[in-house]
Formats: structure tokens, sequence, C-alpha cells
């Protein structure tokens, strides 16, 4: 069982100046053509050339273009997170852009540009639209209740923003691990591996060869000290082994 805990919800603001045009939760009767009665989301200002980036990591999980509706739309996904007191998924809809700059399926990090914002789809006028949405972890859709239920089963997001820009993000190599690994085994994920480990100190370039060894399990075992890993007493967690919590951390933290 997966012990790691999930961190709280934290969000850069998508566009420069943070400027809303419209909160979540507003009344509005054009919105009960739709099905709901509230506003499902939050309306962003956007400068001259019309980016908004993502306000954390994240998978683009769909995209298309609903012309009575959302317009060119994308939605993107993050991993577990904490949001309301629970942990869940939260998937993002961005809508009315112009393009899209991403694709199904790409891996983003907050502060990558998403779309370039317009007037596409039910819209008065260039702006993006925001939703926030909650996914329980067994892919029930929360939020159900009261307003939010109202607000087309949305949440307020606009709570989590952090004071930050998502424009102003230095950008540094992404990674990702889905593989488990051990001593002795070989291929091009323990390359990928090891020259994550060189890239961050651990091993130099020679030593990224494809096989896990002495060397790679040592770096490894001093990366799960440095990064605090929740390895137990388990002598398989000490270095020998890169398993599912170091690589849930490490995704979090360089994804």
């Amino acid at each position: 069982m997966d012990t790691t805990k999930s961190t709280k919800l934290s969000l850069f603001y998508p566009a420069k100046p943070y400027i809303v045009t419209q909160k979540w939760g507003i009344y509005n009767p054009a919105y009960e053509r739709f099905g709901f009665k509230f506003h499902n989301g939050e309306d962003f200002a956007v400068d001259k050339d019309g980016i908004v980036r993502a306000m954390c990591n994240g998978i683009v999980t769909d995209t298309g273009n609903i012309p009575t509706g959302a317009g060119i739309y994308l939605r993107y996904k993050t991993g577990l997170v904490e949001a309301e007191d629970k942990e869940c998924y939260v998937e993002f809809v961005y809508m009315h852009a112009e393009k899209l700059l991403v694709n199904k399926g790409d891996v983003v990090k907050a502060g990558d540009p998403l779309i370039v914002a317009d007037n596409t789809g039910y819209s008065t006028g260039p702006h993006t639209h925001i939703s926030g949405l909650r996914i329980g972890l067994n892919g029930e859709r929360l939020d159900t209740e009261g307003k939010n239920r109202d607000a087309n089963y949305s949440f307020d997001f606009s709570k989590y923003f952090n004071g930050k820009y998502a424009d102003d993000i230095v950008k540094t190599k992404s990674y990702y691990f889905d593989t488990n690994l051990k001593r002795g085994d070989e291929g091009e994920e323990v390359t990928y591996l090891q020259q994550f480990l060189a890239d961050k100190g651990y091993l130099t370039q020679s030593d990224v060869v494809g096989f896990y060894g002495p060397k790679t399990q040592k770096a490894v075992y001093r990366l799960q000290v440095d990064y605090q890993i929740p390895l137990g007493l388990d002598w398989i967690y000490m270095g020998r082994y890169f398993g599912k919590k170091t690589r849930l951390v490490l995704n979090e933290l360089f994804m």
C-alpha cells in the first residue's frame, strides 16, 4: 500500500497581470442554457500575446472545440493533491482559445504555455475561462452539493493561488519516472535514471552506462536520504531499489 501523502494544491497565476473579470460562483441567467446557474470558473483578462500558462504540474487529458460552448479548449489533470480538505485529483479546463500550444497526453509543468486566449465559443470578448473540477480516487466527480453543484460541479480554486506568477518560473529540465528499478537491471530506463543522477551531481557522466551497479546503488541511496524519501527499514530501499515511493516524490519535484 502506498503511504506517500499528497501535497496541498498550490497554484501560480496563469496570466500576468492577474486580472479577474468574473469570479467563480456569480449568478447569471445566461448560464442556464448550459444547465447550471452560477459561473463555473474564473474569467481572466490576458496581455497582448494572449498566452495562458499552466498553474501547476499535470498531464493534458483532452482537447477539442465546442463552437456553441467552450470553444477551443483543453483539460489537464494534476497528480494526487489535497483540495477542500480532501485527497483528490484536480482537472482544469481552459476555454475560448485561439489555438492550443500542447497536445493530449503531454506532461506539463507549472509555467508552461498552454493556450493563446481568444473569443471562440460562447464568449462576449477575448479572455480565458478556467474551471476547476475535483475528481475522487475512484474517478468520481466531487463537489456534488449546494452551490458547487449549481456551478456545474466546479469549485473555487482561487483560494489556492500562491501569490506568484507562472510567467516568472525559472524553467528547469523535466524528468519523469514510471519504472521500478533495482541492482542488476540494465537498459534505457537505467540510462535515463543515471543521467538524472549525473545531472543532479550524484554520478559522473562516465557512470551513465545503462547498468544498475554498485555506483548507481550508492547514488540512489544518497538521493533518497537527501530528499528525505520515506523509505522504511527494509534493506530493499537502501539504494538497491528505485521504486514507487521514490518515483512519486521525484515526479512531484521534477515533472
